[in-house]
């Protein structure tokens, strides 16, 4: 059975030029049929769900439903689960969506964490992703939160973007521990097909950093963010101790999960899984089926417990490994012994790890996984 349940809303009010999710911008019509549409999935899969721990409404940008609309959403979603297991519920929100009153709303119906996509603090990097806000809007955005008593905050940042600095850089990691969230993401820009900014960079409008550069950005981020109190305990994720994301980490733990909702991924009992990614295939299953397209995708879950486990600072657990799966890593990965004598891991009776080494090296690591 699933231990987490991710929810896609995919509307937002403008395109980033980084994002590859299914999206689209959409009048208030398409939100109300779509919300009916998720409800309907979300009744459809309620066998699935009585051990689920974890929600994480994502997107898409899941603030820009109407007060309403996200009310009754959260509503259901409630009376689908037995709310008494649940630890954590996350929502994703654009920092000009982030008011007192929609900070007290999913309080009252929940909510237990939030996640604001501020991207960057330095107005050029914005205009570059496409971005709505201001810097102003999410000090405005904290505010808020803090005024309604709601302190379990994610700020999400990308850096090594094109034409970012060093200096840019530290101005933003120096921004985001004055605003003292209780987690923070810095993510590494990863170019994906079919957004803005890879089209540009494949027309040659669009110079990428060197690798020697996004390296010392790495170096930097790990420098400044656990002396100002966040422990990393994944390769871009920063927490104060005791608010790390619990859903996240039903992730990096490789447990089952459901997705609902457009385009949203699954994985259950083995088996992956997703739904369409264009609105009107997905309305049309749900309708004719009461799933969204749970269309077939390939899945090998030991490779995809060693990889997402490595991702964690305390590494792959050997123990959970072998019961899960009877399987010892090192015998299948035989390249795993190379990347310890290259410094990349340490390896011992408990886990196999990254190093600091290892940290900035992680995609060539991976790569013993085949």
């Amino acid at each position: 059975m699933a231990k987490a349940l991710y929810v896609h809303i995919p509307f937002c009010e403008a395109i980033c030029t980084y994002c590859d999710f299914p999206k689209m911008v959409a009048p208030a019509a398409f939100k109300t049929a779509y919300v009916d549409a998720l409800k309907a999935e979300i009744a459809a899969t309620r066998d699935d769900l009585a051990e689920v721990d974890t929600v994480y409404l994502g997107g898409g940008t899941p603030s820009s439903l109407s007060h309403d609309l996200l009310s009754d959403l959260l509503d259901f979603i409630a009376s689908q689960l037995n709310v008494t297991r649940l630890r954590e519920m996350t929502i994703e929100a654009n920092p000009n969506d982030v008011t007192y009153e929609f900070v007290r709303l999913i309080k009252a119906k929940g909510v237990t964490r939030l996640s604001i996509g501020v991207q960057s603090g330095q107005p050029h990097l914005l205009k570059l992703l496409g971005r709505t806000h201001a810097k102003e809007d999410v000090e405005r955005a904290m505010k808020a939160v803090h005024d309604a008593h709601f302190y379990n905050v994610n700020l999400d940042f990308i850096y090594a973007l094109p034409t970012e600095t060093i200096a840019d850089l530290e101005a933003d990691l120096a921004w985001a521990v004055a605003l003292k969230p209780l987690h923070l993401s810095f993510y590494s820009l990863i170019l994906e097909p079919k957004t803005i900014l890879f089209h540009d960079w494949k027309e040659g409008r669009l110079p990428l950093l060197d690798e020697e550069l996004e390296a010392t950005m790495f170096e930097t981020v790990n420098r400044v963010l656990p002396p100002a109190g966040y422990h990393r305990y994944e390769v871009s994720n920063f927490a104060i101790v005791g608010f790390e994301s619990k859903h996240n980490l039903h992730y990096w733990d490789a447990h089952d999960y459901l997705g609902v909702g457009m385009g949203a991924h699954s994985l259950l009992g083995n088996t992956r899984f997703h739904n369409h990614p264009t609105l009107s295939k997905y309305l049309a299953a749900v309708k004719k089926t009461g799933f969204g397209g749970r269309l077939a995708d390939p899945c090998d879950p030991f490779r995809e417990a060693c990889v997402m486990g490595l991702r964690k600072v305390s590494g792959i657990d050997l123990a959970d490994l072998w019961v899960r799966f009877g399987i010892d890593p090192l015998l299948r990965y035989p390249r795993l012994r190379d990347n310890e004598r290259d410094g990349l891991v340490t390896i011992d009776h408990a886990s196999i790890r990254l190093t600091e080494k290892g940290l900035i090296l992680l995609n060539y690591v991976e790569r013993s996984f085949t």
